[in-house]
Order: C-alpha cells, then structure tokens, then sequence
C-alpha cells in the first residue's frame, strides 16, 4: 500500500501573520523559518496519526485487491473517493464504476468496500 500526495492543502491552520501576532514579531527576517514551521507543525501529527488535519486530495496505491473485499485506507477521514481503477492481466486500465463501493471514510482505519467484480 503506497500513498502519493496529489492536491496538498490549500492553506495552513495557521497564517504567518497569526504567527507573528502570537510571537510578537515585527520585521520579516524570521518569515520563511516560521513558514516552514508552519508546515511541519500540521504533518508531523499528520505523518504519526494517519489523521489529515486539513483537506488534501491523496492517490492510494494497491498491488492487489484485498481477499474480503474491504480495502482499509490508512489515511482518514475520507471525504470521497473520486475515481476507481484496475489493471487488467495485460496492464490496460479498467476504471470502475462508483456504484460499486461503499465508502465509511470517518472510521479508523477508513473503509471501502468493492461490492462488484
């Protein structure tokens, strides 16, 4: 199971101004360094939990599908699932219809279930 960022969040939680105001900081010398730390102070958690603090599009990669049919997502919460797809013996895709599934994306691990062939 391989996950690749594909959208990352939009936005912080923070802004840097938010930052600054909190550290009382005037000029911009320090900008970029709390810019960064900005950053790394929501995917850390990110990283440790498996939870996204903020919404971002992720692609979830499988050798193969699951013997009970349930594919557990590490990431969560999911919010959608946006397409489905399968290669085929000779390596052609094969994209699926989203009817097939059932996605309970607010569980731990978040769950989708291939309810189709």
């Amino acid at each position: 199971m391989t996950f690749a960022l594909i959208t990352p969040p939009s936005a912080e939680a923070l802004t840097l101004a938010e930052v600054k105001a909190h550290l009382r900081l005037d000029d911009g010398s320090e900008d970029a360094l709390l810019a960064s730390l900005i950053s790394v102070a929501r995917e850390h958690p990110e990283r440790t939990t498996g939870l996204c603090l903020i919404t971002q599009v992720w692609r979830l990669h499988l050798e193969s599908l699951p013997e009970d049919r349930v594919i557990q997502i590490a990431k969560g919460p999911v919010q959608a699932v946006e397409s489905l797809s399968i290669y085929d013996e000779v390596g052609e895709e094969v994209v699926l219809p989203a009817a097939g599934h059932v996605l309970d994306g607010t569980a731990r691990p978040a769950r989708l279930c291939w309810l189709e062939t």
